[in-house]
């Protein structure tokens, strides 16, 4: 049995009396531009990718500053940016090449040959991705040469990824 007087996070957040800190943006604007920057954590960004239409997402949330207001999305655009898109589909996952790692799972490893897989995500992205994180041994990933995937038919270029 519940304390009576306890009361749940939801209701809490709910409650009318509560408010927001609204002077927010009476703050000078370095002051502002400090606070968002103490908003872009490193994340872990899982990539899935779909063999079959040839589609990469991922399930790791939006960045926050993105949905904010004006002010924070303008400043976070220029941490993230739309990536791993390819001939298939536009990028549509922001990630933070400085500080965000590229998690690759079992299954997208097992669905096709990892060259492939590192192809597929674009060449020009996976050569920035600075931390790579994966359920495999990393060292198979070092120095990948494009493969193509016999059950896949691609017209990507064959460059190495690095």
């Amino acid at each position: 049995m519940l304390c009576e007087t306890y009361t749940p996070r939801t209701q809490e957040l709910a409650n009318p009396h509560i408010q927001g800190f609204t002077l927010f943006n009476k703050l000078p604007f370095d002051l502002r531009l400090m606070v968002w920057n103490l908003c872009i954590p490193p994340r872990v960004v899982e990539i899935l990718f779909n063999r079959r239409t040839g589609v990469c997402r991922s399930t790791t949330p939006i960045p926050v500053l993105l949905h904010l207001n004006q002010e924070a999305r303008y400043f976070a655009l220029k941490h993230y940016q739309l990536a791993f898109g390819n001939d298939n589909c536009e990028p549509l996952i922001y990630f933070d090449f400085k500080i965000d790692t590229l998690y690759i799972g079992a299954g997208n490893v097992e669905c096709c040959n990892p060259g492939y897989l590192f192809t597929a995500l674009g060449i020009q992205d996976t050569q920035k991705v600075k931390h790579l994180a994966s359920d495999h041994n990393l060292a198979f990933y070092k120095n990948l040469i494009y493969m193509p995937d016999p059950m896949y038919e691609s017209d990507s270029s064959s460059e190495s990824v690095s």
